[in-house]
C-alpha cells in the first residue's frame, strides 16, 4: 500500500478486545501452504500442504484428518485444491503435480466417503485423471468447473455427467458469481447474465467500465444482490474495484488509489480476494513489502473508506502472503492465508455504530517522537490498547475520567484501539519515529 496510507485517518470499525485475527493453529511454519477453507454442515474443512485434507468440529480450535480412503494427499505432489459446499453434498478437487491433473470427488455423508465425479470432463493423456480444475463453483444445485485450457463445465448435483458450456460468449469464463436465480459470468471484457441456470446468456452494457477490462474477482453481496468486481484493463497497470446494482448495466468505482501501490517487487499490487456482506468489505492485496504482514483492508461503510486489518497476522519473510479465501462460519469470519495458517475473528463485532465519537477522534502529532495527544468532540476516551504490527498487545491504558495523551517508548508502527465510555471503538494507525 502507498505510504499515504500510513498518515491518513483509518476507517471506522468497531472491535472487541479479541476481535483481532486469531490463528486457528494449523501451523506456525511461515512456509506452510494453505489451499482452501470451507464450511459444510457446521464443520470446517480445510486443505494444507503438510496435514492434507483436515476438518475442525470445534470452530477451528482443533483440527483432525478427515480420514477419507478414496484419495490421499502428500506434501510432495498431491493436495486438495478446492472445497465446496452444496448444502447436501461436499465437493473437493485434488491436484496432482506430476501431470498437472485433477480429480473431482463428491461426498454425501460429510466426508466419511467420497466418489469420483468426473464423467464428461476432459482427461489428461496418459493419466486416469482430468485436466487441472482451476475454479470450482456451486449455486442453486449446479456445479461449475473451470478446466484449464478447455473452458467451463456444468452439471446439476443430481446428474451423472458434466456438460461443456457451449455458449460462445461465456464458454471460457473463469469467474462466476450468483444472486438468487441469476448467474453472472465475466468473459470477453463484459459481464453476462443468465436467469435459466446457464442455458442462455445476455451481455450487460457495462457502462463506466474501462475498455478491455480483465476481472480477477467477481462476487455478489447476498444481502443486497450488489455485484462487486475487481481487475484491470490490459492497457492500464493499476487494479480497480467496481460495483453494480443493475446487473452490470452501469458500474460505480470504489476508489482504492490511496490504498493500492506497488507490491514488494515493485509492480502494481493486485486485489487478490474479496469478501462482502452488507456494508462490510474485506480486501486482500499483494504484499507491499518483504518482510511484512499480509496487506488486508477492511471497510464497514460500503467502501467509502478502508483501514488496514492486520492485527494478529504474522510477518512473513517470503513477502508473498495473501488471503486465498474468506468464509463465515458460526458468526466468525475465517481467512485462509496462502502461507502459515487460517485466521478468524468474530464477525458480529464488525459493525458500525452510530456514534459521533467514531467520526471525531483526532490523534496528533502523527508521526510523533514520543507522545500522542487525543481530541474528541465529547472527551470520552476510556481506554486505549496499543498493538504492534504483529498484533501483540504491548500497552493498555484505562481511565474512568478521560485519556488525553499516550507515550510510546520504542520506534515503530502501532495500532491504537481507542474505546469510549459507551463501549464503541475506533482503530488508529500511528508512527513512533
Amino acid at each position: 500500500m502507498k505510504t499515504k496510507l500510513l498518515f491518513c485517518f483509518l476507517a471506522i470499525i468497531t472491535l472487541s478486545v479479541n476481535a483481532q485475527w486469531q490463528p486457528t493453529g494449523i501451523s506456525t511454519d511461515p512456509i506452510e501452504t494453505i489451499y482452501d477453507v470451507q464450511s459444510h454442515n457446521n464443520v470446517l474443512y480445510a486443505s494444507s500442504n503438510s496435514d492434507g485434507f483436515i476438518k475442525s468440529l470445534d470452530n477451528g480450535n482443533s483440527w483432525q484428518a478427515v480420514g477419507q480412503t478414496e484419495f490421499s494427499t502428500n506434501p510432495t505432489n498431491r493436495y486438495v485444491s478446492h472445497i465446496r459446499d452444496t448444502g447436501s453434498d461436499l465437493y473437493v478437487s485434488t491436484f496432482f503435480a506430476n501431470f498437472a491433473s485433477s480429480v473431482i470427488y463428491k461426498s454425501s455423508d460429510n466426508g466419511q466417503t467420497f466418489v469420483s465425479d468426473t464423467i464428461g470432463l476432459p482427461r489428461v493423456s496418459g493419466a486416469n485423471e482430468i485436466e487441472d480444475v482451476q475454479y470450482l463453483y456451486h449455486h442453486n444445485g449446479y456445479m461449475i468447473a473451470d478446466i484449464a485450457n478447455t473452458g467451463n463445465y456444468w452439471k446439476h448435483i443430481s446428474d451423472n455427467s458434466w456438460q461443456r458450456n457451449n455458449d460462445t460468449n461465456t464458454q471460457f469464463s473463469e469467474f462466476f458469481a450468483f444472486s438468487g436465480n441469476k448467474f453472472y459470468a465475466w468473459a470477453n471484457y463484459h459481464l453476462h447474465v443468465s436467469q435459466d441456470n446457464g442455458q442462455s446468456w445476455t451481455q450487460a452494457t457495462d457502462a463506466n467500465i474501462p475498455i478491455l477490462f480483465l476481472a480477477n474477482n467477481l462476487i455478489t453481496d447476498e444481502d443486497s444482490g450488489r455485484i462487486y468486481m475487481a481487475g484491470k484493463s490490459i492497457i492500464e497497470s493499476n487494479y480497480r474495484l467496481f460495483y453494480s446494482d443493475n446487473d452490470g448495466g452501469s458500474w460505480t468505482e470504489i476508489d482504492m488509489s490511496s490504498y493500492i501501490g506497488n507490491n514488494w517487487i515493485g509492480v502494481p499490487q493486485q486485489i487478490r480476494k474479496l469478501f462482502v456482506k452488507g456494508s462490510y468489505i474485506q480486501v486482500a492485496l499483494d504484499n507491499d513489502a518483504n518482510p511484512s504482514a499480509p496487506d488486508i483492508l477492511v471497510s464497514t461503510n460500503t467502501g467509502e473508506s478502508f483501514s488496514t486489518d492486520i492485527l494478529g497476522l504474522p510477518t512473513n519473510s517470503n513477502g508473498t502472503t495473501t488471503a486465498v479465501n474468506f468464509i463465515l462460519h458460526n458468526n466468525d469470519l475465517f481467512m485462509a492465508l496462502n502461507y502459515t495458517d487460517i485466521y478468524r475473528k468474530p464477525f458480529s463485532t464488525l459493525s458500525i455504530k452510530d456514534d459521533n465519537f467514531l467520526e471525531n477522534v483526532l490523534v496528533y502529532p502523527n508521526p510523533s517522537n514520543d507522545i500522542f495527544y487525543f481530541k474528541t468532540s465529547n472527551n470520552s476516551i476510556k481506554s486505549i490498547h496499543v498493538y504492534d504490527v504483529n498484533g501483540r498487545l504491548i500497552q493498555r491504558i484505562n481511565d474512568d475520567d478521560f485519556i488525553d495523551s499516550l507515550k510510546i517508548e520504542n520506534k515503530g508502527i502501532y495500532f491504537l484501539k481507542i474505546t469510549n465510555h459507551r463501549g464503541n471503538s475506533v482503530v488508529k494507525r500511528v508512527i513512533r519515529q
